[in-house]
């Protein structure tokens, strides 16, 4: 998140984290952490995050896609777009792309807003075969969003015919200020 801005959470609600964690290696891992930190800070700004992914998940019950076999390139847009109900500054996004992604892409009303991009996982333990994005923040010059937006992401990859692994996935996420409206049930 952007200095200033947190998740709100309300007194007696319950928080849920989200991930997705990824085994590169061809051996099955017994167990794994994930650390959490919550500072209680009342005085940050509350942000927003909301995930998207390519495909349907109402439909498919899963993230991932299979890229055709035969083609070096390919690219796909979201299955369903995400209509923003309310006005909104955008504060940044990220993404996960799988093997052989070459780049995602945000879309606001069909013009790009941007484009991730894979670079140099900082992380000596990522897996060789993961495709690092680095997140983009827009908090010195949010993007507005008006009612009616409409969001989609196109996930592109390049690969070679064979494929040691041809499942693709684009998952991305959103970090929203939604100003004075109170979007917390």
């Amino acid at each position: 998140f952007p200095d200033g801005y947190g998740i709100p959470v309300k007194k007696g609600r319950h928080f849920e984290v989200l991930t997705h964690i990824a085994n590169g290696q061809v051996s099955k891992v017994a167990g794994g952490s994930i650390e959490i930190r919550m500072t209680g800070n009342a005085h940050k700004r509350p942000a927003f995050p909301l995930f998207l992914s390519i495909i349907d998940y109402c439909k498919s019950g899963n993230a991932e896609y299979a890229i055709p076999a035969g083609v070096t390139h390919h690219e796909t847009s979201m299955e369903r777009t995400f209509r923003v109900s309310h006005g909104a500054r955008l504060l940044g996004w990220g993404g996960h792309l799988h093997t052989y992604g070459s780049a995602f892409i945000l879309l606001v009303n069909n013009k790009e807003i941007s484009i991730l991009k894979p670079g140099k996982n900082s992380s000596p333990s990522a897996s060789p075969q993961s495709v690092f994005l680095e997140s983009v923040a827009f908090a010195e010059k949010p993007i507005e969003l008006r009612e009616g937006d409409v969001i989609d992401m196109r996930a592109l990859y390049e690969k070679p015919k064979d494929l040691f692994y041809p499942g693709a996935m684009g998952i991305g996420y959103l970090i929203l200020d939604f100003g004075d409206v109170d979007v917390i049930p």
